[in-house]
């Protein structure tokens, strides 16, 4: 990725790494600090527009589905944590 398309990316508000951080390896205690403390609120932010752009009563929801390919194991999992952030139980 071009610095110039990596600025442009970041007008979209979207979330993104500064730039002295997208161009570099994370170690493993990096890569998990970072998707431990950044990941869950990325799921949360899409989920919320998901929900808005749906526009129905989320109380109707009863299940989840949630995949990642990334090599992390946390606990609770980013699923609890997103049912947890988004009101339900």
């Amino acid at each position: 990725m071009t610095h110039e398309r990596y600025h442009t990316l970041t007008n979209l508000r979207t979330y993104y790494l500064p730039p002295e951080d997208l161009f570099r390896t994370f170690t493993r205690a990096e890569y998990l600090h970072h998707r431990t403390t950044n990941l869950v609120d990325l799921a949360v932010r899409a989920a919320e527009q998901a929900l808005a752009h749906w526009g129905g009563d989320r109380a109707e929801i009863t299940h989840l589905l949630w995949g990642t390919m990334t090599g992390g194991m946390d606990s609770p999992t980013i699923d609890i944590a997103l049912v947890s952030r988004l009101g339900r139980k």
